[in-house]
């Protein structure tokens, strides 16, 4: 799936968007510099705000910036 295909939930839309931008770990140090020792930590925090069915949500500041990073970024042409 790609981003300019139609998502089910903004979760979809998300994890799609991470995917694009090298996985939860690069995601989760970019929304939280201070985990940046522990991007494993940040990469859990990440995967945890977008399962629905955890607590941990992202917050809209965090959501725009994936996506428009993920927005700016070119795919990669094989």
């Amino acid at each position: 799936m790609h981003s300019s295909d139609l998502f089910q939930s903004i979760e979809d839309a998300l994890i799609d968007a991470t995917r694009h931008l090298g996985g939860a770990k690069a995601v989760g140090v970019r929304l939280r510099p201070e985990l940046e020792k522990d991007p494993e930590a940040a990469g859990r925090w990440w995967q945890n705000c977008l399962n629905p069915d955890h607590a941990q949500k992202p917050d809209l500041r965090q959501v725009f910036a994936v996506m428009l990073d993920s927005y700016e970024r070119p795919i990669p042409v094989p």
